[in-house]
């Protein structure tokens, strides 16, 4: 395992660590956040290049990027892992919600977790998971 190579001897504490996604069209994807995935939107832009969405407090922030570039999925392929309790609650509540994009089913994975996925408008992986 790798240690810190920062050492310091006045004390910090992380009080958020939030995600920051590039998308196409930021009123899309809260949309798609909001209408699918269960999220609330918390933030946008008055010209909506930057918007915020949250989910039980945890925000994910979106972006539109300058250089549109970015958003080929070869040149950057984003996800989200994002541990629950109760995932058969929520694995139906997406289920019914019906999202447009791909999905991946509730299921056992070798690592001892439960997990499902949701492809987001733009490419990005949001993953589930439970311990089992």
């Amino acid at each position: 395992m790798r240690e810190a190579m920062i050492a310091s001897d006045r004390p910090f504490q992380i009080t958020a660590l939030s995600p920051i996604l590039s998308v196409a069209d930021v009123e899309r994807a809260i949309a798609f956040y909001c209408d699918y995935l269960g999220f609330t939107q918390r933030f946008l832009m008055p010209d909506t290049s930057y918007g915020i969405v949250e989910l039980q407090g945890h925000p994910l922030h979106l972006s539109r990027p300058e250089d549109p570039s970015i958003l080929v999925p070869a040149q950057n392929q984003s996800c989200i892992y994002i541990a629950v309790t109760g995932i058969e609650a929520l694995w139906a509540q997406i289920e019914a919600a019906k999202p447009p994009t791909r999905v991946f089913p509730l299921s056992d994975r070798p690592w001892g977790m439960k997990e499902f996925g949701v492809i987001d408008p733009d490419g990005c992986l949001i993953r589930v998971g439970e311990a089992s």
